[in-house]
């Protein structure tokens, strides 16, 4: 690119401003419509709440090294300039289109960069690429794969914290995720799985080293401490909670389960810096590596720049040094900027028409008043149903957790050889995958979606209602679940197509999904969630018993949960109402 012959003129400059301000407000544009399920999503799973300090990080990094990046601004180029805002037209059209919470912030990290790349181009870039680097612990895992990690964590620290009880002489009894003594039955949720600890505890500690001006190996060097340091702090919390139930049981609910909690983050970064500090001075001291002495980061020249790429990588970008940081060229000095500009415009109608359709806030809860009127009793089903009689009902309230409902009302049916639970659990944002919830807890599942009933039962009143299956088994023990969700309004949810939802089936059909919704194409009443649909509901019966379960009591049990199904769905669209 070569250098302007003459200083632009007032006008020119104006021009310039208005066009890249219009540029500014369409790629602004197109991430708004992500960005409240983007945000619903993070701040409704626990485990990613630390993402304000690190956008807040982030831009007061960037403040403090604003003078070292206008040392080294240099003049844009061109084909590199245009390259970036073809990368983000195409993550911002895929970012609507799937409605994916990590395109949109890959779009954002995308937006940013281009913008500090217009100001100083590639020289002042890359002094901010290690305070960019930040951007990616806000970036949630794809197709929901945290929930598939907290899943393993919650199954591992069970496990070890079961053999420490064992070696403590603690009795107890281990299935899945459940701990169960004499008197009190222990289950491990999201936030004792270490999954919250791990993710803040990356964020804080590359914050702390990219502030510091760390070296990418000691940087690394934390992020990989932190993983067995976050796995026994936790492991050791979850022991000691089931040892200490009795002796202290403040420790296991309330106030002083979060401040033990907090216990245990403080623990678990004191070793994170007990270790950094030992290796830094091992380096330094044994081995002779001077060089490990780190200049920090704030306020002024913090970059350090063994952190950095190799500086002629950037030549190509831009080899001319600017003398101050005036307007960018044109984003429409040529046909090919013209066209991109035109492309830039079809994505955002395209994510305004895909959020339209959608109208479906991520996360939804529903207001006090809905759950006030459709709260269930007893008499909701029949106290006969099916020749099973009625023993008791039950409102389980729960905290938060995505593998359990908040709220369950629970009907007890008995009759001379099966007990079975009949259960409405909610609010869901999506259809609830209980193959899932059951793996977790240490059943061995046969999952069939989407199951038609058998003429006469409910088919000819509802013909769009299916349910799912799943036959389960572990140690002497036999169960049988059949489940469907509905609507608040008793319509039936459509099943995904697979019960695996991190298989490869799981994630295309997911994808496909998205893609339809997005797209507008597809059946609207069974398979999408717009929010007058919401908050969703999962029915579900649970039988289980000491012998394996015939086809004639699956048989049975179907009829049941067809019988329970109807009334449940009458009572929702009924006068009750």
């Amino acid at each position: 690119m070569e250098p302007d012959r003459e200083p632009p003129s007032r006008l020119s400059l104006m021009a310039r401003y208005r066009q890249w301000m219009l540029l500014m407000l369409l790629v602004a544009s197109g991430v708004g419509m992500l960005m409240p399920a983007y945000w619903a999503r993070l701040w409704g799973a626990g485990h990613y709440q630390y993402f304000p300090l690190v956008f807040l990080s982030v831009a007061f990094l960037l403040w403090a090294i604003q003078d070292r990046m206008a040392e080294e601004a240099q003049a844009p180029n061109h084909v590199f300039t245009t390259s970036l805002l073809i990368l983000l037209s195409v993550l911002l059209c895929l970012a609507n289109l799937l409605y994916s919470n990590i395109l949109c912030i890959l779009a954002i990290s995308t937006a940013i960069i281009a913008a500090l790349y217009l100001i100083v181009g590639g020289r002042g870039l890359k002094v901010a690429l290690p305070v960019l680097s930040l951007l990616v612990f806000v970036i949630p895992l794809p197709l929901r794969f945290d929930e598939w990690l907290i899943i393993k964590l919650q199954l591992s620290a069970t496990d070890y914290a079961s053999r420490l009880l064992d070696l403590a002489g603690v009795i107890h009894l281990r299935q899945g995720v459940l701990l169960q003594t004499y008197q009190k039955q222990f289950l491990t949720e999201e936030a004792c799985s270490g999954i919250r600890s791990l993710f803040s505890s990356w964020a804080l500690v590359s914050i702390y080293g990219v502030a510091m001006g760390h070296r990418w190996w000691r940087v690394l060097f934390n992020l990989v401490q932190t993983v067995p340091w976050v796995f026994v702090g936790n492991v050791l919390r979850l022991t000691a909670v089931v040892a200490f139930a009795d002796q202290a049981p403040w420790i296991s609910s309330g106030w002083g389960h979060e401040f033990f909690g907090l216990v245990v983050s403080i623990f678990i970064l004191s070793m994170i810096a007990t270790g950094d500090f030992a290796i830094s001075e091992l380096l330094r001291t044994e081995l002779a590596i001077v060089s490990v002495t780190d200049r920090p980061i704030l306020p002024l020249n913090f970059a350090d720049r063994s952190m950095m790429i190799d500086e002629s990588a950037f030549h190509g970008w831009a080899s001319h040094p600017r003398s101050s940081l005036e307007v960018p060229f044109s984003p429409l000095a040529s046909n090919q900027q013209k066209i991109l500009v035109a492309c830039l415009v079809v994505v955002t109608a395209v994510s305004i028409r895909t959020a339209w359709l959608r109208a479906y806030p991520a996360n939804y809860q529903p207001p006090a008043a809905y759950l006030e009127v459709s709260t269930p009793d007893a008499g909701v089903l029949p106290v006969d149903l099916v020749g099973m009689n009625q023993e008791s009902f039950e409102h389980i309230n729960r905290g938060p957790s995505f593998l359990w409902a908040k709220n369950s009302y629970v009907w007890t049916y008995a009759d001379d050889e099966l007990q079975v639970v009949i259960s409405l659990d909610r609010p869901w944002d999506q259809w609830h995958n209980l193959n899932v919830c059951y793996s977790s807890i240490g059943w061995t599942t046969e999952a069939k979606l989407g199951v038609s009933m058998p003429d006469g039962l409910l088919q000819a009143a509802m013909p769009e209602y299916r349910h799912s299956e799943l036959s389960m088994k572990r140690a002497y023990e036999w169960a049988f679940v059949v489940f469907s969700t509905i609507d608040q309004k008793g319509g039936h949810v459509q099943e995904p197509e697979s019960a695996e939802p991190f298989s490869l089936r799981g994630i295309s059909s997911n994808l496909l999904a998205r893609l339809r919704a997005g797209l507008g194409w597809g059946e609207q009443s069974a398979s999408w969630i717009t929010s007058d649909r919401l908050p969703l509901e999962t029915i579900q019966l649970y039988a289980k018993s000491s012998r394996p379960l015939t086809p004639q009591d699956h048989d049975k049990l179907r009829e049941i949960f067809s019988e329970a199904r109807r009334s449940l769905v009458a009572w929702k669209t009924g006068p009750r109402r």
